[in-house]
Parts: C-alpha cells; structure tokens; sequence
C-alpha cells in the first residue's frame, strides 16, 4: 500500500458512514455484515458519504461479524463486488466524490482483516483511542496560521494615502492582528499540549509518526 501511494499516488480512505446507523465511530453497531467463510469473509452492506470513492483502489471499512458479535476493521480491495452508487451531488463539495458504495457478496481474504474491535479495549475509532484524529486540528490550524500569515502580508504591503504608510501602522488593524495571533497561539498550545499527553503514553515510533504527520500537516498549509 504504502509503494503504490509513493509510486502510483494511490489513495487510501477510512470509510465507516452508513444512513441511519448512528455514529459508528463511538459505538453504534454498523449494518455491513462480514460473515466467515473459508479462506476469508464475506462482506455485505452498505456505505455512506465515501469520499474519493470514484478513484479510491483499496479502502478500510468496519464490518460486524455475527458469529462473534464484535466488529472488525477490513481493507477491501475495489472490485466488481463492489458499486459505487453516484449519489453525492452537494453544491460546493462535488469534487469530494462522496458517493454511495454497495459490497455485494464481496470476498475478502483473511488477510484483510486488520484489527478486532474487542468489548471495553481502547481502539482508534473510539473518541477516546483516535490518536490519528488529532490530523483534523492540524489541518484546521494550519488554514488559520496561512489565512494569518496573508492577512499580516496584506497589511505589511497595503499604503494608505491618508496614513501615508501602509495600513499596518493602522492601530486598529494592529489590534485585530493581535486578536489573531491571541487566538492562533491558543489555539495552537491547546493542539500541541494534547499531543504532548498523548505522546507520554506511546512507544517511540508513534511519538514520531504522530509529530511527524502533525508537523508536515501544519508546514504545508501554512507554506
């Protein structure tokens, strides 16, 4: 997976959404059913609000195996067992391709299978687990360090006729810049004061992942 995202740019999305099941990431049961065959599952159901799911080749979903009444985290493969419903038509969102994704009978090899969600365990889909959740306000702190940065460098590069300078020298404009910048560094020490929790409780290796993805997040939006 990770070659053919570095070789091909292959996508890779979490797709657990389905119409009337609830939040499924904190704990409502899903309606795709996985049922146990020989050699692998038999995955039926399902998906709602599939972002990519046009281009997406391989995907991860969460699937309820009734024989052991937990749920399961899959990757399936894109094949002809698998549709693609062309429901999403939002205006404004339509690049996002969140369409529809019906499993018909669609197998799944063991291997597939990626983690069981066991009763009462920590995983990364509870609120309480998804330590790869913390992407979402890096993502949104990002926007707001480069949305920042271009309202300073408009008003560094902005003369006014009647200052005789640009408007950064405005003491008006200099109080909504330092409302910004309260507001960008609570922001901020708010984000990273959770990971640094976050990471007290990890192994090295995730300590670097986490930072890393946290850290090429914030720099490219703020770029």
């Amino acid at each position: 997976m990770c070659h053919k995202a570095v070789k091909e740019g292959s996508l890779l999305n979490i797709i657990n959404s389905e119409r009337g099941k609830g939040n499924i990431s904190r704990g409502s049961l899903p309606g795709t059913i996985a049922k146990k065959v020989p050699g692998g599952y038999i995955i039926t159901g399902e998906k709602a609000f599939a972002s990519l799911a046009p281009i997406l080749k391989q995907f991860t979903i969460i699937a309820f195996i009734e024989e052991e009444n937990l749920t399961a985290e899959f990757i399936i493969t894109k094949n002809d067992q698998v549709e693609v419903i062309h429901t999403w038509d939002a205006m404004g969102m339509r690049a996002t391709g969140s369409h529809d994704i019906i499993f018909h009978d669609t197998f799944v090899p063991e291997g597939a299978l990626l983690y069981k969600h066991r009763p009462k365990e920590v995983n990364r889909f509870l609120a309480d687990g998804r330590v790869y959740s913390l992407e979402i306000p890096a993502v949104y702190l990002g926007v707001a360090g480069a949305a920042r940065d271009y309202a300073i460098d408009f008003a560094k590069n902005t003369f006014s006729y009647s200052l005789e300078n640009t408007i950064a020298h405005a003491s008006h404009v200099q109080q909504k810049i330092g409302e910004i910048e309260v507001l960008y560094q609570t922001a901020r020490r708010t984000l990273y004061c959770k990971l640094n929790k976050i990471l007290r409780l990890r192994t090295n290796f995730l300590k670097m992942l986490v930072l890393q993805s946290m850290l090429f997040v914030t720099m490219r939006l703020t770029s």
